[in-house]
């Protein structure tokens, strides 16, 4: 993990016995924290311009914010899947 410290992944270790607890990946990123100004260039962040021609047909609804979120965690595992480290920003 320390050869690749943006891309989000984490395991939580056992300090008593050295155990893997538990693992997982970070996705979302909110927009001015110290995390989102510090991404790595090799990290792809999924922002409003990047997934506006896939959300074209959402509006400003409660709904279709709920989907394009939705969106976007799908598109970002689909690059996550292909090795691609990825970040989610959608409050540009």
């Amino acid at each position: 993990f320390s050869e690749l410290p943006f891309t989000g992944n984490f395991v939580l270790v056992n300090a008593i016995d050295g155990a893997t607890v538990a693992g997982g990946v970070i996705s979302w990123v909110q927009a001015g924290s110290a995390a989102a100004d510090d991404v790595d260039e090799n990290v792809l962040v999924l922002d409003r311009a990047r997934l506006a021609g896939l959300c074209s047909d959402l509006g400003n609804s409660p709904a279709d914010s709920t989907e394009f979120e939705r969106r976007a965690q799908e598109v970002a595992i689909l690059l996550r899947s292909a090795g691609v480290p990825v970040l989610i920003d959608t409050d540009q």
